[in-house]
């Protein structure tokens, strides 16, 4: 089906979308296996271009034709990738900040000498 609407220029942004799925996902990997400065940036810039174009393509899927099965699955496409992307953003950072804060935390019940310390 993506194919077929190659010739309309959201296709073609579509079609972009889709084709850096795949590299995204390797320089993801590379990213976290070699840490550099310039991998990180071709992420986040591969990141935001894969994203920004399947959102702007599929927001309306009027140039894959009628509305079937197809069009209306990939209608999900930008609210799947902006609920997770949302998701990611506000869990990550608890993730890394609870674990830390935890360290520093005082468990004892009471206070004194004799306060009894939770495990």
């Amino acid at each position: 089906r993506l194919w077929a609407g190659c010739d309309h220029p959201l296709g073609k942004v579509a079609l972009a979308g889709w084709a850096l799925l795949p590299l995204v996902i390797i320089v993801s990997i590379v990213q976290a296996v070699v840490p550099m400065e310039e991998l990180i940036v071709a992420s986040l810039v591969l990141d935001v271009l894969c994203v920004g174009c399947l959102c702007i393509a599929h927001r309306n899927n009027h140039w894959l034709g009628e509305a079937d099965a197809v069009t209306r699955c990939l209608d999900l496409v930008p609210a799947i990738l902006i609920d997770n992307m949302t998701f990611s953003l506000l869990y990550l950072p608890t993730y890394s900040v609870f674990y830390s804060e935890s360290c520093q935390m005082d468990t004892r019940l009471g206070s004194g000498a004799h306060a009894m310390q939770l495990s």
